[in-house]
């Protein structure tokens, strides 16, 4: 978790409010965190609180992965309208110390 909170990263944004055209509708989203990394990869990390209960942690991660996905990709179909090229998104979910991550590749 202390490497997405770091205040070290450039072009970070907490709460960044976005908007752009996807799919031909202009739609308005505010992303998490997002920050280039040393790498300059951009990442959009998406906090969720979600209660891990009962299930195996990766099996609720996954499901987690999969509902929230969209959503993500999303947020990265408007940051690629900025002119980003390589973007990674994550969920992270502080109370498990739960992450998942992946490549944008649309």
């Amino acid at each position: 978790g202390q490497w997405i909170l770091s205040n070290k990263h450039d072009g970070q944004h907490n709460e960044y409010p976005v908007s752009g055209v996807v799919n031909n509708r202009l739609i308005k989203r505010v992303i998490d965190r997002t920050f280039l990394d040393k790498d300059k990869v951009r990442w959009i990390i998406d906090y969720k609180t979600s209660p891990h209960e009962g299930t195996d942690l990766d099996d609720f991660l996954d499901e987690q992965r999969k509902k929230y996905e969209p959503q993500l990709e999303e947020y990265a179909a408007l940051m690629r309208g900025f002119g980003e090229k390589n973007i990674k998104l994550g969920l992270y979910f502080p109370l498990s110390k739960g992450w998942r991550e992946w490549e944008y590749r649309k």
